[in-house]
């Protein structure tokens, strides 16, 4: 018996340590796809708008002139990939949050684009955490944004404090510490903040157990938008 429980300490520890792979992802995963519209309308059950495209090739106009004349802080590779940002702008506009919440700005590209869909949308206001005072260069000012730089030292009690200020959240986009403990440590501190048909959207899911043990807890079925490099997971909750 010790060592049945010893063996299942190890496995338990292992599944903590060790990346999800992208085969057990597709596996489990509602649905797998490289197109943002089929993900955003598989996690929100709303079909994208064609217009939104149009929208949203101005909006790529926009940020990429910015990016043309920024100095980047952070690594480029720490950015949304193409069509994540895609499925970011469309699944603002499909869902039409009021409260948002970004966890990890880095130089702010995926802050660009969901100001820039709640400014299509005519209202919500977006709250982004980071833990470095440079991050968010890339982000022009916005009376729908606040930029909240929290103690790394303490920030999942920091987390929990706005979290709860903003609740019920509509939307929440995570990005920032990408092993185990910093993913689901997170998620549990936003979690009693979430509104009852709230969006849980999660870049890097392939980097741990995190998001699917996340989404297994809401008794939520995930998608996942496989993009170039890495995957884009998202789910909502059910009422």
């Amino acid at each position: 018996m010790a060592k049945v429980r010893a063996n299942r300490r190890a496995s338990r520890l292992l599944r903590l340590a060790e990346p999800a792979s992208l085969f057990g992802l597709y596996k489990q995963a509602e649905i797998w796809t490289p197109n943002a519209a089929t993900f955003v309308e598989t996690v929100t059950g709303r079909a994208v708008d064609p217009a939104w495209e149009v929208e949203y090739e101005h909006a790529e106009q926009t940020v990429n002139e910015r990016i043309t004349e920024f100095s980047h802080r952070f690594p480029t590779f720490y950015a949304v990939e193409d069509e994540s940002r895609r499925a970011l702008y469309f699944l603002t506009r499909a869902i039409r949050p009021e409260r948002l919440l970004e966890i990890g700005v880095a130089d702010g590209v995926s802050t660009c684009y969901l100001l820039a869909a709640l400014e299509a949308n005519g209202s919500g206001t977006l709250v982004s955490i980071d833990v470095d005072p440079g991050a968010g260069g890339l982000v022009v000012s916005d009376a729908r944004w606040q930029l909240r730089i929290i103690d790394g030292t303490r920030s999942r009690d920091e987390l929990r404090a706005i979290s709860r200020s903003l609740e019920p959240l509509d939307l929440v986009f995570h990005d920032a510490r990408h092993d185990y403990e910093g993913q689901y440590g997170d998620f549990l501190a936003f979690e009693p903040s979430l509104g009852p048909e709230a969006t849980v959207l999660c870049d890097d899911a392939e980097s741990s157990h995190a998001f699917t043990d996340f989404a297994g807890r809401q008794h939520a079925p995930y998608s996942i938008l496989f993009d170039h490099r890495k995957a884009l997971g998202g789910f909502q909750r059910g009422e």
